[in-house]
């Protein structure tokens, strides 16, 4: 791979992806780092994965090792990030009426592409495990606060 080689211009057995092309099994995120580009990521984008057990034990995984660190295990906002502070920003609480309503597609462009303070994880976490994510914060955080009242 990293040999000299005379038969490419630049010398280099390497080469660079052509321009525009996309990797193999990714698919580029269509939806704008705009308010209407999460607007419409809410209406158009809708969870393929059911409510299971195996859907939200693998996105309880998922979001104790990317989404806790700032939103807290509990998901109010309180994680060890701000607690420590170390961040200035008080991360939103996750389970307040607010969010619980928002469309699951909001949630997932958000994830995908960041917000105002928080940074994209598109890069870092799988798109399915996105969804369960979500399943996780919209059907078992809310549960957690309910048993602890």
């Amino acid at each position: 791979t990293y040999d000299a080689n005379n038969i490419f211009p630049d010398g280099k057995t390497a080469q660079p992806p052509v321009f525009g092309s996309i990797p193999r099994h990714m698919v580029p995120f269509q939806y704008p780092k705009t308010s209407k580009g999460l607007k419409l990521a809410g209406k158009e984008l809708i969870n393929p994965f059911e409510v299971n057990a195996i859907n939200l034990s693998r996105g309880e995984v998922e979001y104790n090792v990317f989404c806790a660190n700032c939103h807290g295990f509990d998901g109010k906002g309180d994680g060890n990030l701000y607690a420590s502070g170390k961040y200035p920003s008080e991360p939103p609480s996750l389970i307040t009426n607010e969010m619980l309503e928002k469309p699951d597609g909001e949630f997932y462009h958000t994830i995908t592409l960041g917000s105002a303070i928080m940074g994209s994880f598109a890069s870092l976490i799988r798109p399915q495990d996105k969804w369960k994510i979500i399943l996780y914060i919209k059907n078992k955080l809310p549960k957690k606060e309910l048993n602890r009242k």
